[in-house]
């Protein structure tokens, strides 16, 4: 059968396109940089975070004057756990599990040298038992950088200049989690054969609890990668499912050398997480997710304050009390308690696959005001030998970044503000407890707040979290200029596998 010769013609044509744009194809950078033609820096690392509500003043170069209560008093009477409450949606570890890597893929407020301590209530059970009345928790205060006064959302502060916390990371889902925010850090974690990564020490990792020594830790794409052993196994999920891609493509492309060979599989995986985040993550949070319309240059993806220090941390209430492992038979294995987890490198030494297991056979906690005990007074150690408490950081932080109060907040970005503590939650404990703690409902923190919300339908979270989240989430693909589901990106993706995290 003879082929016309307009048909012959035709491919070619095709074939040189496609060959044309491959080797021509602009891969996007480790930082963040050049995603927006018009606004190179915008979105990419070490840039200021955006507000959605304009913020209470925070005295930069001080500390924030605070009328309520201590942060760990707070925490005290609002988020003691004395008892196991399950999801009421029956989600699985794997749910905060994958939105504790999204989140360090999004975002980073790295600490300077000013501290502002979280004080301690006299005679507190965990921190200060023999009732000295002088203990105190570390907490130093966010780097800052100074910004335009200009944008009519920005306060002045008290020099009279303005000022925003910087995010260290860039903004856009880019897999940076696992390739590092920048070459040299990429470099580092790559074998430079064949297009593959490795595990080996080589880059800069954080050990808050030290249990063990830093050269035992795994090395991976973002510092916190060893916070806990769940996270650990994401990263090790995609590291491999990275180098499966790899082979392949070498196998499949004899004429492809090692740099090629690693920006195609790293532009599948940044697919896939994109992929993930949206079409299994975001719907148990927002319901639904609306059609992609496109790149717009005109959307700024930076993550907002507001987002990355309240919203966001809703996944902290979704920790349970500890690391499930279990058989491939299905026969629950010796947990390990979480308190014992952070920077446990050794809590792998099973392989990733009884957790794995765990995560989808045991149910998480609700996301609610309630925090397990190992997060509030065991966090990267014993009370009084490092030990922190994360609900009195996540709120201190708060504080630090001068996020309004709760009805504040809500009145900025379009919600109606409540005037009952009932019209927050329809749970008579949580009401009294924020009824003891708060003097006014006029008063509560906007974390609080928005945590102790009745879940909306279908969503996992009350209605100010689910706007924030929602309205960062639109930004965050909208203004991605390599995102998935460009045409451009399709063509260069054509050989990368259609995946869900379920296979």
């Amino acid at each position: 059968m003879r082929v016309p010769s307009s048909t012959l013609l035709s491919i070619c044509i095709i074939l040189t396109i496609l060959s044309t744009f491959t080797n021509s194809q602009e891969f996007r950078s480790y930082t963040g940089e050049n995603n927006n033609k018009e606004k190179p820096m915008q979105g990419s690392i070490y840039t200021p975070f955006i507000r959605l509500a304009k913020p209470s003043k925070f005295n930069a170069n001080g500390h924030p004057n605070i009328t309520n209560l201590p942060s760990r008093a707070v925490s005290n009477f609002i988020f003691d756990q004395q008892q196991r409450i399950g999801s009421k949606e029956h989600l699985t570890d794997f749910f905060n599990m994958f939105g504790q890597f999204l989140i360090h893929n999004m975002a980073l407020s790295k600490p300077e040298t000013n501290l502002w301590p979280i004080v301690v209530p006299k005679c507190d059970q965990y921190f200060d038992p023999s009732c000295t009345g002088n203990k105190t928790m570390n907490y130093f205060r966010t780097r800052l950088t100074q910004v335009q006064c200009d944008d009519g959302i920005t306060e002045t502060d008290e020099d009279g200049k303005c000022y925003e916390q910087i995010n260290s990371l860039g903004a856009y889902i880019d897999a940076n989690v696992l390739y590092g925010n920048s070459e040299e850090i990429c470099k580092n974690l790559r074998s430079l054969s064949g297009g593959e990564m490795k595990n080996v020490p080589g880059v800069p990792m954080d050990n808050d609890a030290n249990l063990f020594p830093i050269d035992q830790l795994y090395s991976v794409g973002e510092r916190r990668g060893n916070e806990n052993p769940g996270l650990l196994v994401i990263h090790t999920l995609f590291l491999r499912e990275h180098n499966r891609l790899a082979r392949k493509f070498a196998k499949a492309h004899s004429d492809w050398d090692d740099e090629k060979i690693f920006q195609h599989s790293r532009s599948c995986i940044i697919e896939q997480v994109q992929k993930i985040t949206y079409e299994e993550y975001l719907p148990v949070i927002l319901g639904s997710v609306p059609h992609y319309t496109g790149y717009n240059p005109k959307v700024n993806a930076q993550v907002s304050n507001e987002f990355t220090s309240t919203a966001f941390r809703f996944g902290h209430s979704e920790v349970g009390p500890s690391l499930e492992y279990y058989s491939e038979n299905g026969t629950r294995l010796q947990p390990l308690p979480i308190k014992f987890s952070y920077f446990n490198p050794h809590a792998l030494n099973q392989g990733i696959e009884p957790i794995v297991r765990g995560f989808y056979l045991n149910e998480e906690e609700n996301i609610d005001i309630y925090m397990i005990s190992d997060l509030r007074n065991f966090l990267f150690g014993k009370p009084g030998q490092g030990g922190l408490d994360l609900a009195s950081r996540n709120l201190q932080r708060n504080r630090d970044h001068g996020i309004p109060s709760y009805n504040s907040l809500r009145k900025q970005i379009g919600l109606r503000p409540v005037s009952t503590w009932a019209d927050i939650s329809t749970d008579k404990v949580i009401q009294e407890r924020l009824k003891k703690t708060y003097k006014s409902i006029d008063d509560i923190d906007a974390y609080v707040g928005g945590l102790a919300e009745d879940h909306m339908e279908g969503s996992c979270v009350g209605q100010t979290f689910y706007f924030i989240i929602q309205e960062q989430f639109f930004r965050t693909r909208a203004g991605d200029r390599f995102w998935y589901e460009l045409p451009e990106i399709k063509l260069l993706n054509r050989e990368c596998e259609s995946t869900t995290f379920l296979k």
